[in-house]
């Protein structure tokens, strides 16, 4: 019998200090799993007009190259939860976040490369 894994949850929120100096937010994520939450940098930046739509209902709608990206992220973050689930192995969130580091320092335009 399969194990069953609590959910995964992803979330994105715009950090509102400090701002670049093109006035875009960075966008973090959050990892929520069985009552543990990890923080981690998507590498994403949006303007100020585009931050009511990383709301979960809205930010499929608009297909920007942030909305995008993020996409993507969220997409990672899966990946890596459903393959340690197949592995039989804990889910690890901090495990998880050094991962996705891993993956954004070896190949800076790695979300280009999920097309």
């Amino acid at each position: 019998m399969e194990k069953i894994l609590p959910v995964l949850h992803v979330y994105f929120y715009a950090k509102k200090e400090p701002r670049k100096k093109d006035g875009k937010f960075p966008i973090l994520g959050r990892l929520v799993y069985d009552g543990e939450r990890a923080q981690f940098s998507t590498q994403v930046f949006m303007t100020e007009e585009m931050l009511p739509f990383i709301s979960a209902q809205k930010w499929r709608k608009k297909k920007t190259e942030e909305m995008l990206a993020l996409e993507r992220v969220r997409d990672v973050m899966w990946m890596l939860y459903i393959d340690r689930g197949k592995a039989g192995l804990d889910i690890d969130l901090a495990g998880m976040v050094s991962e996705f580091k891993q993956i954004q320092k070896e190949q800076p335009d790695w979300w280009e490369s999920m097309v």
